[in-house]
């Protein structure tokens, strides 16, 4: 009777635990701080004891996109004078789910940038989960999703797949000179929103 018991209650503790699993991570790397340095690479914990964020925008996406985003989106943003964060930027060594985790915490907006990648990287789910318990512990929507050479939302995060239309936006890929630069406008309006919409 003591055994089947024991075997009773794991199987709970380790249901609500694989159920609860993103959350359980989120309010661990977040709320755990520690000041470490690595190759002179500043955990985020010190940068934000005197503002609450240290990114604008986080930018999540799959191998496919990559060069449109690292040669194009990212620039133009940083153009635009939004700081910028993407996991390549992480060095080799730093602990992914936890930098992550951290990164989407200190960013006021996270993009997404859906192309025809399979969205089942370990990068892609980690931002698509960590950006869904941001979004319940802020009150409000954080993200936006890009159509880039692809029209689908799987793999985004769930609150963002219900959300309005306006959190999405398009890019034209074979636009003329005047759609990219409206897209351009667009986009910088879209983040502005989502970062000016009250707690």
């Amino acid at each position: 009777m003591v055994v089947i018991l024991c075997v009773v209650v794991n199987i709970i503790v380790a249901s609500l635990i694989h159920r609860f699993r993103w959350k359980i991570r989120y309010w661990y790397y977040v709320g755990h701080s520690n000041d470490t340095t690595f190759n002179d690479y500043t955990a985020l914990d010190n940068s934000l004891r005197c503002s609450r964020f240290k990114y604008d925008i986080y930018l999540a996406y799959e191998e496919d996109a990559r060069e449109f985003v690292l040669e194009t989106l990212k620039p133009k943003l940083i153009e635009f004078e939004y700081v910028v964060f993407v996991h390549d930027d992480i060095l080799d060594g730093l602990p992914l789910c936890n930098v992550l985790t951290k990164s989407i915490h200190a960013s006021r907006v996270v993009v997404f940038v859906l192309s025809n990648g399979s969205r089942q990287s370990l990068e892609w789910k980690i931002a698509a989960h960590i950006t869904n318990e941001e979004s319940n512990h802020r009150g409000k929507p954080i993200s936006l999703a890009m159509f880039y050479n692809s029209d689908s939302t799987q793999g985004l995060p769930e609150n963002l797949q219900l959300l309005r239309l306006d959190a999405f936006i398009d890019y034209p890929i074979n636009g003329s000179d005047w759609e990219i630069t409206a897209f351009w406008e667009d986009l910088k309006t879209k983040v502005n929103a989502i970062d000016k919409t009250a707690l």
